[in-house]
């Protein structure tokens, strides 16, 4: 069970020291300094190699690059199919090469720009494969992230080529709530009554079934358990509704709440509802993957609803491999949290944290992140233990009521290395002197903040707890940021190892450099989209500090010859409670 590592203070005493520490922002921030201590933890995914470029006289010599490819893993393609990687460092990205074996021998093709990816909608490095090139079967592509400076990062992703259709996609197994697991055959005709049933066929002969799909036939609640043994498979299945079911007419819900383990080893759970309330948690064995495309996970007694042991909807030890597009977590208690990647995805009334632990959010959105349905310490984002290699990227949250935009927590040991917090946009309900506070807390070397607009928030460096914050390369970079301050009495600037570049300040002292102030405010627009308003705004566009390797089509920089102060527009097709897109 995960267990969420926080700082707590209680009563008169809280109290006391919150209205303490916002005295401290409103009148100026307080220095810090201290080595850092670089902790890996390696996904079997995406392994981390190769050191390249480095040059121990410049500060980011020691800083490697962080990246993460934008996809889901053992996909077979048959035609192209485009693949990217989202990657940053604090001297830039000077190349993304990807490599790969044809039939013609190897081949390497190397990206120095950020582009639209047609794929995935997501700006990023990216390149097309063609199954035509490879022999059918499995592909691995490696992808070298070179940084201007410091240390390179290798990435490989595993995936089937299947342009001559010798892959045969596994049966269909057909599951009706009139069917039958004694007299059925799993066959349209004469359909299973659970999906028990299905998954227990699949483990039986999982050659018969590897690829192919459990169709669920009815509208209605289906109960769901696995079989006793495990089905190590090489393709995805698919769980899905019958042609011409919506998401909210087909439901995973099993009659008793309890733990589901479907013992599938790569399972695909496709325009599904899956009910929260219903499900005590699912177990994802940790050498399994699970994929969830165009679902909604909710909880039907609502969010404020609390179950033992405040359980993550899916367990994902070690971050092997829980993939999640184009869905809606709605009215929960947790969002999508403990994910490897989260893309194109939405948050909708989440009275704990939105996204908790997740290694890759990518092109979200949420609305309604609130500590006030329950007395929870909720967070749009919470990370702590050993994180290495984190990327977010373009996420949109309005209403966040009293939850803390961001709080890197955690116990002794805790560390933030090789991360990246790029264009995330929120919108708070709340005393803008606090509390909540966005709060740093422990270890942070190499640690980006690159166009954050969080106004109506302030932030915190934890200085005053032990162990203290500790930085190295942690850069902010054309932020909007209602104040930024330090935790210890009577301290001023920022501690060592934190530099400030072209930020924008609502309240407090002015850091770094080109810093500008005015009032400014987030409106909401039409699914991902936002605008700013207040006195402050004329401050904003065309005086950002140009990131090397970065662009983003949406950025200032193409209208005002240089990228504008805080996070801006992306486009993403937020989901509907009943995406019943394929």
């Amino acid at each position: 069970m995960f267990q969420r590592h926080r700082f707590v203070s209680s009563g008169l005493q809280n109290v006391l020291f919150y209205v303490f520490v916002a005295c401290l922002l409103l009148a100026g921030p307080l220095v810090s300094m201290g080595t850092s201590q670089t902790l890996i933890k390696h996904n079997p995914v995406e392994a981390v190699a190769k050191d390249s470029l480095s040059d121990a006289n410049v500060p980011a010599a020691t800083a490697r690059a962080i990246a993460r490819f934008d996809v889901v893993p053992y996909q077979v393609f048959s035609g192209t199919f485009e693949i990217g990687v989202v990657a940053f460092h604090m001297d830039g990205v000077q190349m993304v090469q990807f490599e790969y074996e044809t039939l013609t021998g190897p081949r390497t093709v190397s990206e120095t720009s950020m582009r639209l990816n047609p794929r995935t909608g997501v700006c990023e490095y990216w390149t097309a494969l063609n199954a035509s090139d490879f022999a059918d079967g499995p592909v691995t592509v490696k992808a070298t992230v070179c940084p201007n400076s410091g240390l390179a990062r290798e990435l490989s992703l595993e995936l089937y080529a299947n342009a001559h259709n010798t892959l045969a996609g596994g049966e269909t197994l057909y599951v009706s709530l009139s069917g039958d697991d004694i007299t059925g055959a799993g066959s349209r005709a004469k359909p299973f009554r659970s999906i028990q049933r299905a998954i227990t066929a699949v483990t039986e002969n999982v050659a018969r079934y590897d690829g192919g799909e459990i169709v669920l036939m009815d509208r209605g609640s289906y109960d769901m358990r696995g079989p006793r043994f495990d089905a190590v498979n090489n393709f995805w299945i698919t769980i899905r509704p019958d042609e011409g079911l919506l998401c909210s007419d087909v439901v995973i819900a099993p009659q008793v709440r309890e733990q589901i383990r479907t013992r599938i080893r790569r399972m695909r759970y496709y325009n599904l509802s899956l009910d929260f309330s219903k499900i005590g948690q699912i177990y994802k064995e940790d050498s399994h993957w699970q994929w969830y495309d165009h679902c909604k996970w909710y909880q039907s007694e609502g969010w404020a609803a609390t179950y033992p042991g405040h359980n993550w909807a899916v367990r994902n030890v070690g971050f092997n491999g829980l993939y999640v597009t184009n869905c809606l977590a709605e009215e929960m208690l947790y969002g999508f949290a403990g994910c490897n990647l989260v893309r194109s995805s939405h948050c909708r009334k989440i009275s704990g944290d939105a996204f908790q632990m997740s290694r890759m959010v990518v092109n979200c959105t949420a609305d309604g992140v609130g500590g006030t349905a329950l007395e929870h310490h909720s967070d749009l984002f919470q990370y702590w233990d050993q994180n290495e290699n984190v990327v977010v990227y373009g996420v949109k949250a309005m209403n966040v009521t009293s939850a803390q935009d961001f709080f890197f927590g955690g116990l002794v040991g805790t560390s933030y290395v090789n991360c990246a917090f790029v264009n995330v946009a929120v919108h708070n309900v709340q005393d803008r002197r606090g509390p909540p506070f966005t709060q740093y807390h422990h270890i942070h070397d190499h640690v980006l903040f690159m166009h954050i607009s969080n106004p109506g928030q302030l932030s915190m460096f934890r200085d005053d707890t032990n162990p203290p914050y500790t930085g190295h390369n942690v850069k902010f970079v054309n932020c909007i940021l209602e104040g930024l301050s330090r935790g210890t009495w009577g301290g001023k600037g920022l501690p060592d190892g934190v530099s400030v570049e072209s930020c924008h300040f609502l309240q407090g002292q002015l850091h770094g450099t080109r810093a500008t102030t005015g009032e400014i405010s987030i409106l909401d627009g039409p699914g991902s989209r936002f605008s700013y308003a207040g006195a402050g705004v004329a401050a904003l566009a065309g005086t950002g500090q140009t990131i090397p390797g970065f662009s983003h089509p949406n950025d200032g920089a193409a209208e005002h010859g240089a990228p504008s102060r805080g996070a801006f527009v992306f486009d993403v097709n937020v989901p509907e409670a009943d995406p019943n897109a394929k």
